[in-house]
């Protein structure tokens, strides 16, 4: 019998990704007003912590996932005996550019530092929210999926997946701070952010390719993963991260939110 129910779940399957032709740019599939508008949804669910129980929830802890990895490979290829033509490209690859990579570690490291000795607010943070994990559904909700990520972070966590998209972030932060109050945001948590997408991908990549499938009945996975990896490296750590960490402190300071100078 119809009901509340079957309502909800014909909504919920007639929901279409923000973002799934990865043919195309990155938000290109979302309009200006519609991208500006996920600040309020993003602003809701910040806004609600202090009416969630939040006791024994995870914690941001600014990890360094792959920091094992990253020691291996940036002393050198040595150790490893690739078994594919996929390992032997991506060690190929991690030989040429890793003076560059171990520039971005560092920089990496050092804002993790930071983080660590700053004492910011915390709100419920879903963690990985770009717009691939947000549905439209059919009466033009937005819903946020995959909660796996979910903790107690710094509202810059959720808000720099909205940094990246040129000339939109400045609209998007004006809704979401006409939905909730942040205080202060801290430019340097949102550059700690944007290099953490970067190096945990290379990571990811990386133990893909060399642990999780490294028989030839893979090499379709591989050959996808090792596109992946070449999405970061050569890594693009002026023209792309501090470019975007640039163009953020800016919208902050635009608006007088920024920690800088305080």
């Amino acid at each position: 019998m119809p009901g509340r129910l079957s309502l909800y779940l014909d909504q919920f399957l007639g929901a279409r990704p923000l973002y799934e032709d990865e043919s195309r740019p990155y938000g290109e599939e979302v309009t200006d007003a519609e991208f500006a508008g996920l600040g309020a949804m993003i602003g809701r669910l910040h806004g609600a912590t202090a009416l969630i129980r939040t006791d024994g929830a995870p914690r941001e802890q600014f990890d360094f996932q792959y920091d094992g990895l990253f020691r291996r490979f940036l002393a050198g290829n040595a150790d490893v005996a690739p078994v594919n033509d996929f390992q032997r490209e991506l060690l190929s690859l991690w030989d040429e550019d890793r003076a560059n990579i171990a520039t971005a570690v560092e920089r990496y490291v050092g804002l993790q530092a930071r983080c660590r000795a700053t004492c910011r607010p915390l709100v419920v943070s879903h963690g990985d929210c770009h717009l691939a994990n947000i549905l439209r559904d059919s009466a033009g909700s937005y819903r946020l999926i995959d909660w796996n990520d979910a903790l107690l972070a710094p509202p810059e966590r959720d808000l720099t997946f909205y940094t990246g998209v040129a000339d939109r972030f400045g609209p998007f932060l004006d809704v979401y701070l006409d939905t909730y109050d942040p205080g202060l945001l801290d430019p340097d948590i949102f550059a700690f952010y944007i290099y953490q997408w970067c190096v945990s991908e290379i990571g990811s990549y990386t133990h893909r390719i060399l642990c999780r499938n490294p028989g030839t009945a893979n090499d379709e996975q591989n050959e996808s993963d090792l596109s992946g990896f070449r999405e970061y490296v050569p890594i693009q750590q002026q023209r792309w991260m501090e470019s975007g960490i640039a163009a953020v402190a800016d919208v902050l300071r635009q608006r007088g939110i920024s920690t800088a100078g305080r």
